[in-house]
């Protein structure tokens, strides 16, 4: 953009953070069952994860994750073993999954409410990676 400003051109940029590739889940529970042994192993590589109980709550569902610093195991709910509940949109978890968005920018803009405590343990579990997506048809 810096040598193209010396000629006459039109340049586009779009962003991601309004739309982009497009995901839906059908069961929170089922979901982060399958790709609990990837948690874990982000879990076990960090020096000092969040560590306790979480229930992670969508419109498609409810989820508990335990983590410690060996792993993350999934459960159904049991609100008596639930240190933390979390809600959230499911297109939020998804996009939190996929990776594609830092975490701590996606969770201020769609789940502004949560606690210190929900979002460091969110971070622990689903930091901003470098997927490759295919883009929508266009």
């Amino acid at each position: 953009m810096a040598a193209a400003q010396y000629q006459e051109v039109d340049a586009t940029r779009t962003s991601w953070a309004s739309a982009g590739p497009q995901v839906r889940t059908l069961s929170t529970l089922r979901l982060l069952a399958q790709i609990a042994p990837e948690l874990s192993r982000r879990v076990a590589s960090l020096r000092a994860p969040w560590q306790g109980t979480v229930a992670i709550h969508t419109d498609e569902g409810s989820a508990a994750l335990r983590i410690t610093a060996d792993g993350v195991s999934v459960s159904a709910v049991d609100d008596g073993a639930v240190d933390l509940p979390i809600p959230l949109a499911q297109q939020t978890l998804v996009r939190l999954i996929l990776g594609a968005f830092p975490p701590s920018d996606l969770l201020a803009r769609t789940a502004p409410g949560l606690g210190d405590d929900a979002r460091s343990c969110l971070m622990t579990l689903f930091p901003q990676r470098t997927p490759f997506m295919y883009p929508l048809d266009r």
